[in-house]
């Protein structure tokens, strides 16, 4: 009864349209957020393990560290770009790079949410696609 009521605005502030688009559009933006986060992240530790070559004392242990910083830095980056593209981790990649699992599965539950609620107001990524082709 009560959610009638709140249906028709009665006893209870109703929401507005724009109201509840930002909630949506909330979820979108943070899952992109995370996307970009963990995106940056591995440019980072790219970045940061390019730099510690560059050292005169360089020792192959040394490189073979850094080495495996770059893996596992390409592997983050390759989650965060399979993430926003297909929504999921896949396979072979958390198999090859198995300390991913716990960022893939914050990730995909972040699209999984932005997608959702993307589905339920028809305003998903297809259609903003469309969109902007035809205003080209």
């Amino acid at each position: 009864m009560l959610k009638a009521a709140g249906d028709l605005g009665i006893g209870v502030a109703a929401r507005s349209g724009v109201e509840l688009a930002g909630q949506d559009y909330k979820s979108r933006a943070m899952a992109k957020e995370l996307i970009e986060r963990a995106r940056w992240q591995g440019r980072l530790e790219a970045s940061l393990a390019l730099e510690s070559v560059e050292r005169p004392d360089l020792a192959p242990e040394h490189l073979a560290a850094v080495i495996e910083r770059l893996s596992a830095a390409a592997g983050q980056i390759a989650l965060a770009g399979a993430v926003e593209r297909g929504g999921g981790a896949p396979g072979w990649l958390l198999e090859a790079r198995p300390e991913l699992v716990p960022l893939a599965g914050r990730l995909e539950a972040a699209a999984k949410a932005g997608a959702s609620d993307d589905s339920r107001n028809g305003s998903g990524a297809a259609a903003h696609t469309d969109e902007r082709r035809r205003c080209r």
